[in-house]
């Protein structure tokens, strides 16, 4: 997701215990996302922009990992200004480069270890050279245990520079992701956790702003299956030329650890959030939910879906509450093919936060995106995938149209 302000406001749809950003990522070979920017949590092979890492495949026997890997990816996007009434379209082309560095067991993240990882990307446009430009994405992860202690860290780079829904334009983005997470193991049930995160969204030209958020946890483990917790989440958020708001939320959450076939984890509460400028206070309900399924050797089926609220980039004074559900089914077809469908919707009201009235923006988007990949060897990858997109909006001018075609070959070292 793309927000104007930080990632939401819930902790990420994972196990408790995990020290990680956030873990809905790729596999080895997809790397690099294409061209668009949206707010809806879409996989990673299509347009994954939120920050997070890449996985990053271990080798048994080695306490260090490295990975490498080149993607070309060219496609046709038939709206590139994502506009109601001036369409335009080129044929785009996105060479990118990813370099991962893992120290100890980074997947399992029992013990100490340290993930780097950065993928520069570079876009060239056929007939609209202007905007010609430069992505990337770092993440580097750490974890150190002592005792009944464990500590953590994440930092996040990420800067974008297509179409963003929320402004209803291209935007250059760039996203800082800072966190510091500490816990404590109690005894083998009972466990404490205090997150620090700093989340700032800077734009070149549109409304930036700066989130800090303090994370409160306590867990119980009910059983080897199922963790329990209840938290408190407090919040501050300086949108840039409007007031400060702070927040608290009232959480709970599980956990359902992975079995043959199921994992589950969701979390969810109460917000509270005061507005400032003397704007008043709001009371709205927040989530996050996560699910994978694997019914059969080869397929895989996975649900995200969550409820936050966030600045507004493009219009001053004002937040949104951006409800999003985003499903994706994947099938392996012997050993060298692979389908995979995914599709989202996300539903996002716009309210004002202060001075500012008669804030009535409405968005529905939707995407749908199919695909098709071929192991052609072990290291080379291609893809060929078409994605649809659409948002209706009350103010015409955010709604659009979008089709775009595109082939994807990576490398992998």
């Amino acid at each position: 997701m793309i927000d104007s302000a930080a990632p939401p406001a819930l902790p990420e749809a994972t196990e408790p215990a995990a020290t990680d950003a956030d873990a809905e990522t790729a596999e080895p070979h997809e790397v690099v996302p294409d061209d668009d920017v949206t707010r809806v949590a879409e996989p990673a092979d299509a347009n994954d922009t939120e920050i997070g890492v890449l996985r990053t495949p271990t080798r048994p026997g080695r306490s260090w990992n490295w990975t490498f890997s080149f993607t070309l990816n060219a496609f046709y996007d038939d709206n590139i200004l994502i506009s109601n009434s001036d369409k335009e379209s080129d044929e785009i082309l996105k060479t990118s480069v990813n370099l991962g560095f893992t120290w100890g067991d980074y997947l399992k993240k029992k013990d100490n270890f340290l993930m780097v990882q950065y993928a520069p990307s570079w876009l060239f446009f056929a007939d609209h050279s202007n905007y010609n430009g430069f992505e990337q994405v770092g993440t580097m992860v750490g974890q150190w245990r002592t005792g009944k202690f464990t500590f953590g860290g994440v930092f996040g780079l990420q800067t974008t520079t297509g179409g963003d829904i929320d402004v209803g334009a291209r935007a250059n983005l760039t996203m800082y992701n800072f966190e510091l997470r500490a816990k404590y193991d109690y005894n083998e049930k009972t466990s404490a956790e205090v997150n620090l995160f700093r989340n700032a969204s800077d734009y070149a030209v549109y409304r930036s702003s700066v989130e800090w958020v303090d994370q409160n946890w306590v867990d119980y483990q009910m059983s080897p299956k199922a963790r329990l917790g209840l938290g408190l989440t407090l919040g501050d958020l300086i949108p840039k030329g409007s007031a400060a708001q702070t927040y608290e939320q009232a959480l709970g959450r599980f956990y359902i650890p992975a079995t043959s076939k199921l994992e589950i984890s969701a979390s969810g509460g109460m917000e509270v959030r005061q507005l400032g400028g003397g704007a008043g206070t709001q009371t709205k309900p927040v989530f996050r939910i996560g699910a994978s399924y694997a019914p059969a050797n080869g397929t895989n089926l996975s649900l995200e879906a969550s409820r936050a609220n966030f600045s507004a980039a493009a219009l001053d004074g004002a937040d949104f509450t951006a409800t999003q559900v985003t499903l994706t089914a994947r099938q392996r077809l012997g050993r060298r093919f692979a389908l995979t469908l995914a599709g989202g919707y996300e539903d996002a009201q716009y309210e004002g936060t202060g001075s500012t009235v008669g804030i009535t923006r409405h968005d529905k988007y939707l995407f749908v995106r199919p695909a098709i990949s071929m192991s052609v060897s072990k290291r080379l990858v291609l893809e060929l995938y078409y994605k649809y997109r659409r948002n209706n909006s009350t103010e015409l001018p955010f709604s659009f149209d979008n089709n775009i075609i595109g082939l994807q070959a990576t490398l992998s070292f």
